[in-house]
């Protein structure tokens, strides 16, 4: 029995709106339908509906249609005949048919392709005929548009989250052309050449184990199969997610990466390790090649916080990398940049060009910013870094980029629902290039500092403060131009701060700070760190704090740092977490950086990030992991909140 209760419309629920609501959405290209069921205090069912769907100007719109009483329940025929219902009502294009799902059997088909944010690559020859790339990245759920704009019937994508079933439609689309921002910019499919998606970019976070499983697929072993999702489905019949991006990635001409979940189920009577539901999940990157060819698997290495209740951690790295015509890759994810395996033999031993990294990033400031921190590993690595996050702006998750080893060429962060097409051209071998490339006049020892010889300032002007869990030891920069030595509770780990500021301003504080220990916060690794922080207020304690607004303009900055190891990894972020390329510089080995200008932006750090791997305790297993739980997040975004001011 199908009963329509009532409806409503957001804003405006009289005729002249549901007219103005019926024409926009019969103009779009693709809309959703969203089904959320309820149960009411007498026991009886309902469920509510919605659409959502973009404008032409990529805004998203959301309209609350009905609610219907299910006095047979929610099953499979109802929620059709709901669906029909307002296909027929609102006159909606559905290409003649809805197709009838099992939907017990939901994670057979594809997941919500959730808010994301796209790499692609294309290739290019730049006016001297060299051969180069063109990155781009777009940060927000209108890239959606990449992959449904060259779907060539309609895709029928079910989602099972929480209590609610939501299932969405996309109408045909016809037009192959990529529209990509507001601005409809277009690049022609021919040369398009990757797309990067970010990690849980097909399914969202905040699963537990058991509300995972439907969504993973038990994925094959390129390297001991050799499989084509697209052309041979039938070999694989539990795929069905593969095959459809094999197929996209096929159909396009393009490689294709996405981050998703695989499944390996084990016995326990034979493996010790196997957990006690017989399977390991495990959060994967798969990587097609343009004729849909899976080519690369890669599950991740470190889980991140409650993530580790969620998926397991592979009980040995995994060091994938794949070829392209535009370079070789490696590929790891998110939590997995912090730790030497996989990340750093890729580059050293496996000699990869370009890292393509999914992940869901969140800004901890003042030194994990995700477009500072991923910048900066580009650089101290040597290599062109694409970083595709998620963008959930209410969790700060946001920041993706295209790094090279000069620094950032493109890069999106905002706390908006708004995206934008970044692009960029890199060298195809960054590594063949001469590390001397940068020449900067300075002078890189600072062998005097280690010898406890202070002459600019007393010991009373050095203070300890809390920097996300770790405790840095501090001196403040009183006047407008100075120079500053501290070395970390007389040891031989130290930094050199030689500054000028244009003025000094009675409203900001900074100090130079330096830390040398295991951080144990969210994981534990062994870090020795120079920084410039600006401080959240004027008291010394507030000094490492999250703070994302500055205004004190530096006409010179030159630090220096004493921390005795090979991965040094330098940035540069300013106000409203932003990056100044070209405004600063550092050579190979990394133990310094300087401004080239008067920056031209306030300052809200400035560091060099040393990790010392050979310190590091021995991971747990299972580890922790980089979607951690709501609760987990928020507990964190509180103690280390951001003031937008």
């Amino acid at each position: 029995m199908i009963k329509n209760v009532g409806r409503m419309h957001y804003g405006n629920a009289c005729a002249c709106g549901k007219k103005k609501f019926n024409v926009e959405l019969q103009s779009v290209k693709y809309y959703g339908i969203i089904v959320d069921e309820a149960t009411d205090i007498s026991k009886l069912e309902h469920v509510s509906l919605s659409t959502r769907y973009c404008t032409d100007d990529y805004e998203v719109k959301e309209y609350f249609i009905s609610i219907y009483e299910c006095r047979d329940g929610v099953i499979k025929a109802a929620l059709f005949e709901y669906i029909k219902d307002i296909l027929i009502r609102y006159q909606l294009d559905a290409n003649s048919t809805l197709p009838r799902t099992n939907f017990e059997g939901c994670h057979q088909t594809l997941p919500s392709l959730r808010e994301c944010s796209v790499s692609v690559i294309s290739q290019r020859l730049d006016g001297g005929g060299r051969k180069c790339y063109n990155f781009k990245t777009c940060g927000t759920y209108r890239n959606l548009k990449y992959l449904l704009e060259r779907t060539k019937h309609m895709l029928s994508v079910f989602l099972i989250g929480g209590r609610g079933i939501g299932l969405t439609l996309f109408k045909k689309v016809e037009d192959l052309e990529l529209q990509i921002d507001r601005n409809h910019v277009s690049r022609p499919r021919k040369n398009a050449s990757i797309i990067v998606f970010p990690e849980y970019g097909l399914t969202g976070f905040g699963y537990t184990r058991e509300s995972f499983r439907p969504f993973l697929e038990n994925i094959p072993d390129p390297t001991k199969i050799e499989w084509n999702g697209c052309e041979e489905p039938q070999s694989h019949n539990s795929t069905a997610i593969m095959n459809r991006l094999g197929c996209l990635a096929k159909d396009n001409d393009i490689y294709l990466v996405v981050n998703m979940g695989d499944i390996k189920p084990c016995d326990r009577s034979t493996d010790p390790h196997c957990p006690d539901d017989g399977r390991y999940q495990y959060n994967t990157n798969v990587v097609f090649d343009s004729n849909g060819k899976l080519i690369a698997r890669y599950h991740k290495q470190h889980p991140f916080l409650n993530e580790m209740k969620v998926v397991n951690r592979p009980l040995e790295p995994e060091f994938i990398t794949f070829d392209t015509p535009f370079g070789k890759f490696g590929t790891f994810t998110c939590f997995d940049v912090l730790f030497h395996d996989p990340a750093v033999p890729l580059v050293e031993k496996y000699n990869i060009d370009h890292v393509v990294f999914p992940t869901a990033w969140f800004d901890v400031l003042p030194l994990f910013a995700a477009i500072g921190f991923h910048s900066s590993w580009a650089r101290g690595m040597r290599v062109n870094f694409l970083a595709s996050n998620t963008h959930v702006p209410f969790l700060l998750n946001t920041g993706s980029g295209i790094y090279s080893y000069t620094g950032a060429r493109a890069s999106y962060r905002s706390l908006s629902e708004r995206g934008a097409l970044l692009i960029a051209s890199l060298p195809v071998s960054p590594r063949n290039i001469s590390r001397k490339t940068t020449q900067i006049n300075v002078n890189n020892s600072i062998g005097y500092l280690s010898d406890g010889n202070e002459t600019n300032t007393s010991i009373s002007d050095e203070f300890y403060s809390d920097l996300f869990g770790d405790l840095f030891l501090f001196k403040e920069l009183r006047k407008e131009q100075d120079i500053l030595n501290v070395c970390y509770n007389d040891s031989i780990t130290c930094c050199s701060l030689t500054y000028k500021m244009a003025s000094k301003r009675s409203d900001e504080m900074y100090a130079l700070g330096v830390f040398d220990g295991l951080h144990t916060k969210e994981g534990q690794y062994y870090l020795r760190i120079c920084a410039l922080v600006k401080c959240l207020s004027l008291n010394r304690d507030s000094c490492g704090q999250s703070v994302s607004r500055a205004s004190t303009i530096f006409e010179s900055i030159s630090l220096k740092s004493q921390l005795n190891t090979s991965y040094v990894f330098p940035q540069v972020v300013a106000d409203g977490v932003s990056l100044l390329p070209g405004e600063w510089a550092s050579e190979f080995p990394v133990n310094f950086l300087q401004t080239t200008q008067q920056l031209s932006k306030g300052l809200l750090t400035a560091a060099l990030f040393g990790r010392v791997y050979n310190l590091d305790l021995p991971q747990p297993s299972p580890a922790p992991t980089c979607v951690p739980s709501l609760l987990t997040l928020l507990c964190l975004l509180l103690v280390y909140s951001c003031c937008f001011a």
